[in-house]
């Protein structure tokens, strides 16, 4: 019999477009093809008719898959904190439709916690790509390098307010840490990631980071979070405002839910 994992995995949709199955299918066989299975797999979607349809139809061949409906699935951090009061397992991880895991991912973990009982999250050394599939580079290393923090591997406070770019797609976390402490705050935009880290931490949340690739990410894809930031003239970030998005997370991750944010760029 397969070992339990006693993780769930979200998978956020707000829409498929043609262009978005060939994404979506590698990122579900990448689920079948894990060694260590997740014990769930919840997708949590706007009511779209044509992808509710999609979804009923598809063949995961095994997977464990529910499907709920968020009635307010306007944003990524809204949809993950909504999923996530539905988990019912230790953890759970964040699979965006166009990335992937790689096999032994799951596995990594079962290992890990058996000798870091105290960890609560666990990120992956994720490799960035392109729609091409070109090599961009990693994310989540950097605890790695000798002086990143105060313990080799382990992200702490002081080293995210010099570095902030770290990833939680494809992290497992601790289901009651993430709900207990507020989850993603929707209001911040770009750095809501980064924010929740910093929150995290401050609550001696322990968060280390395993040294191996364990899921592949991919940037800019056509309308995609970052890409629409990147590219659509309406949602464009500018360097100003995408510096005040870094300084507001540093402020707020004191507080433990959403305050008012005035955007001052």
């Amino acid at each position: 019999m397969e070992e339990k994992s006693n993780i769930t995995v979200i998978i956020p949709l707000n829409g498929l477009t043609e262009n978005d199955v060939p994404y979506f299918e590698r990122a579900i066989n990448s689920l079948k093809n894990m060694e260590t299975k997740p014990d769930e797999v919840i997708i949590t979607m706007c009511n779209c008719p044509d992808m509710n349809q999609f979804i009923e139809a598809y063949d995961f061949n095994g997977l464990n898959v529910s499907k709920i409906i968020n009635p307010d699935a306007n944003s990524f951090a809204k949809q993950i904190n909504f999923a996530a009061k539905n988990v019912k397992t230790k953890y759970f991880s964040v699979l965006e439709f166009d990335d992937e895991y790689t096999k032994k991912w799951f596995s990594r973990i079962k290992e890990y916690e058996k000798h870091y009982p105290e960890v609560k999250i666990w990120l992956p050394i994720v490799v960035d790509i392109n729609p091409d599939k070109t090599f961009l580079g990693l994310t989540n290393e950097a605890v790695w390098a000798m002086n990143f923090g105060d313990e080799l591997g382990f992200l702490d406070e002081q080293a995210l307010n010099n570095f902030p770019n770290f990833q939680t797609s494809g992290a497992v976390i601790e289901t009651n840490s993430f709900v207990d402490f507020g989850g993603f705050k929707s209001n911040i935009k770009l750095t809501f990631i980064y924010e929740l880290l910093l929150r995290l931490v401050h609550q001696d949340v322990k968060t280390m980071t395993i040294p191996k690739v364990g899921y592949i990410h991919t940037n800019f894809r056509e309308n995609s979070l970052f890409w629409n930031y990147k590219t659509n003239k309406e949602l464009a970030i500018s360097p100003k405002e995408a510096d005040f998005w870094i300084q507001t997370a540093r402020k707020e991750y004191f507080y433990p839910y959403e305050r008012e944010i005035t955007v001052e760029v």
